[in-house]
């Protein structure tokens, strides 16, 4: 607990490292498959390099919000500071069940929050490797900056547009009509032990290729729209690499999956046992937030409204607001 503290405090003085390696392009990542069982047409395989971008801009904004509740600033002097923090805590306790206690006390003196459980902090934002999976920092550095992942082998992964390429596979026992594209409810679906996504084909017809509407976001322009209003082909590209990244700590024994934003939230509102469902070993949770922290950022540099997601709906938060939070 004394080390879990002091990279805490480490990170709330000096901030979160710079990535200044060269953005990769997808295909510098990922191998889309386009001859063969499982192949991608030309339109989807463009579809999904615009999902990149997406994946892309919610990983920054994801990560953004541990830097905005980390942040240490003068109450009295920096309300912007304390909209983001607040913003930043209700989106964590939603999500994920992970609470912050303040540590300031007087008017002038400095404010910052530290997580009432640092391993679950750690274990979402991944920073130090030998405390946590490496979960938001290392997909992020594998999709924008081709850093890849230690538990893949090398294997470069693939991303296949059905699941035709499954009847080839060695050692599987896969049944498409429950498991894969033979499932109309099934929209795409990962095996981290073979380095492969595979995104349905009725997904690139039943979605709509982007959820972030990049210069109009839901939050200042429709405050009543929810971020489950825009699910989209980058949110399922999204969830598939969270599972990628997860692998071995993905969902473990009984663990349920989780997909709508209410059920989500519902779980960690109820505090469901860990043996039944863990947010932060659930992909989707970490795609509203996400969605909600790119939707929250943008409202922000836009329109100098501040709004936060934790409910899965838009909610306007002001300075005052900070004592019920």
């Amino acid at each position: 607990m004394h080390l879990l503290n002091s990279i805490l405090t480490f990170l709330m003085i000096f901030g979160f490292a710079v990535n200044l390696a060269t953005s990769a392009e997808l295909e510098d990542v990922f191998t889309i498959v386009r001859d063969g069982p499982g192949a991608c047409s030309e339109k989807e395989a463009d579809n999904i390099n615009l999902y990149h971008m997406d994946v892309v801009s919610m990983l920054e904004a994801g990560l953004e919000l541990f830097r905005d509740v980390l942040g240490r600033g003068i109450l009295e002097d920096n309300g912007d500071l304390r909209l983001r923090q607040m913003g930043a805590r209700l989106m964590f306790e939603s999500w994920f069940g992970i609470q912050f206690t303040d540590r300031y006390k007087g008017r002038w003196e400095n404010i910052y929050q530290v997580p009432v459980d640092p391993n679950s902090f750690l274990f979402i934002h991944g920073k130090y490797r030998q405390l946590s999976p490496n979960i938001l920092s290392a997909a992020l550095n594998l999709v924008s900056y081709n850093k890849p992942l230690k538990h893949l082998n090398g294997v470069k992964p693939k991303i296949y547009c059905n699941d035709e390429w499954m009847s080839y596979a060695t050692n599987t026992n896969f049944d498409s009509a429950t498991r894969g594209c033979g499932n109309p409810r099934l929209l795409g679906f990962t095996g981290w032990r073979l380095s492969a996504i595979t995104l349905c084909a009725q997904s690139f017809y039943v979605l709509p290729c982007s959820n972030l509407r990049r210069g109009d976001p839901p939050g200042p322009t429709d405050p009543m729209n929810a971020p489950e209003d825009h699910y989209s082909g980058s949110m399922l590209f999204l969830h598939e690499i969270l599972h990628l990244v997860l692998g071995p700590d993905d969902r473990r024994g009984r663990q349920v999956e989780l997909y709508t934003s209410g059920d989500c939230r519902l779980a960690v509102l109820q505090q469901i046992t860990p043996i039944l469902f863990e947010a932060k070993r659930n992909p989707q949770s970490y795609v509203w937030f996400m969605q909600g922290a790119y939707f929250a950022q943008q409202a922000r540099s836009t329109s100098g409204i501040y709004y936060e997601y934790s409910t899965g709906r838009p909610r306007y938060i002001t300075v005052v607001s900070s004592d019920g939070v």
